[in-house]
């Protein structure tokens, strides 16, 4: 639902409204285009954004959750500092004494295995590593955390900017649902039909169990 694809040959043709989001990356391209900023933000953490020309015919509300923003932020720094640790360790084993570490592709796939690329420069021949961090991509990063992109068909007519939000948030109980189907509670799968009308049936006797 999140792909401009599913929009077009699913969505469109069948005359069906839609409340989703838009991809991390599209989100940054907006920024970078000056399209989003914080300063737009209110004490509702929502702003709009009017006259999108790459969403005709749609609304976009960019919506900030602080506490979501504190939670990245954390994340991130643990992340980094998780990183760091691991570079340390294969710099140790590349200068050791004995048996040290060494063969630039040797080094470069052990490094590979953490992937940290969009936020540190790493340097790497046969008998050495260095590395910094990207502190302009991370900066970008973080001016983003807890901000995220919703966009939808339904003119502001029939749903306001916040009932929008609001139901988009609701799709964290059907998301709680298909958990309890899945692995928590009901455990529906494997599914063991054939046919398309009994897998329905399958699912139907488990959303009335739920």
């Amino acid at each position: 639902m999140l792909t401009e694809a599913s929009v077009q040959r699913d969505l469109k043709p069948a005359d069906i409204d839609w409340i989703s989001a838009l991809r991390k990356s599209t989100f940054c391209k907006l920024t970078d285009r000056g399209l989003v900023c914080p300063e737009w933000f209110d004490d509702r953490h929502l702003a709009a954004i009017e006259c999108e020309e790459s969403y005709p015919s749609e609304r976009l509300m960019v919506c900030r959750n602080p506490f979501l923003a504190e939670e990245c932020q954390r994340k991130r720094e643990d992340l980094l500092q998780t990183t760091e640790q691991e570079l340390r360790v294969v710099t140790e084993a590349i200068q050791r004494p004995e048996r040290a570490y060494r063969g630039k592709e040797r080094i470069q796939r052990r490094v590979d295995k953490h992937r940290m690329r969009k936020y540190y420069l790493v340097t790497i021949t046969d008998d050495s590593l260095t590395w910094q961090r990207r502190d302009e991509n991370i900066r970008k990063e973080a001016a983003l955390d807890g901000n995220y992109l919703i966009r939808t068909s339904l003119p502001a007519t029939q749903i306001s900017d916040e009932k929008t939000v609001q139901a988009y948030k609701n799709l964290n109980s059907v998301a709680r649902a298909f958990r309890c189907f899945k692995a928590s509670g009901l455990r529906i799968r494997p599914i063991r039909h054939r046919t398309s009308d009994r897998v329905k049936a399958h699912w139907l006797i488990g959303m009335l169990a739920y």
